[in-house]
């Protein structure tokens, strides 16, 4: 299923921009560390408002902050192990800034598990129109690399999902309540996991 219909409306001249490469896709990246410390980064050249994550809330992604990039993300319908790299400026020009910069902040935390998504979205410089974005990568955080050069600072994150790599220990914590909410809040299923039911009927 395609995920816009091209052949109408404001889609169409979605479709001739893009046709065209007058079109420039923004990236909005949002952090939530295992602590509940959430960051929002976006290489735009100006501060972007979005609600997409959980439908309601409008966060602001900031701009100037560190983001440089992610590697390519493959768009698939399929469960997949795609690994994802996103890498961030450790360089601080700015010591005046409010925010704390994005390597401190993820050196000095835990980072295992903790949530990822990746947003694309129509820049409305280059498209009169609102509402072109979707969630493009949603995973989570393994671990993190620091590099220093003597001409430059990179801090890269790495991602992956649930099915990113069977053969090392599962990324987020342990099979109990706590690791499982951490992924799903409301999911209270291992409160019963000790139970004996013998009695379950299985039936179309």
């Amino acid at each position: 299923m395609p995920r816009f219909d091209f052949t109408a409306g404001q889609n169409k001249l979605l479709l001739e921009a893009l046709e065209k490469r007058k079109l420039r896709i923004m990236d909005l990246v949002r952090l939530e560390l295992p602590n509940g410390i959430v960051k929002r980064f976006t290489n735009s050249s100006f501060d972007v408002i979005s609600n997409l994550v959980d439908g309601s809330t409008n966060e602001t992604y900031l701009a100037g902050q560190g983001y440089l990039s992610h590697n390519a993300l493959p768009l698939t319908s399929q469960i997949n192990a795609n690994r994802v790299e996103i890498t961030f400026s450790a360089v601080e020009t700015d010591s005046s800034a409010t925010a704390e910069p994005i390597a401190r902040t993820l050196l000095n935390n835990a980072v295992s598990g903790g949530t990822v998504h990746i947003i694309k979205r129509v820049d409305p410089r280059t498209l009169a129109t609102a509402g072109y974005e979707f969630l493009a990568f949603k995973g989570l955080i393994d671990n993190v690399s620091y590099k220093v050069t003597t001409d430059d600072a990179l801090v890269t994150v790495f991602c992956g999902g649930p099915f990113s790599n069977f053969d090392r220990t599962a990324i987020y914590g342990f099979t109990n309540t706590a690791s499982q909410q951490k992924l799903f809040a409301n999911d209270t299923g291992f409160d019963f996991s000790a139970n004996n039911v013998s009695n379950i009927r299985w039936e179309e």
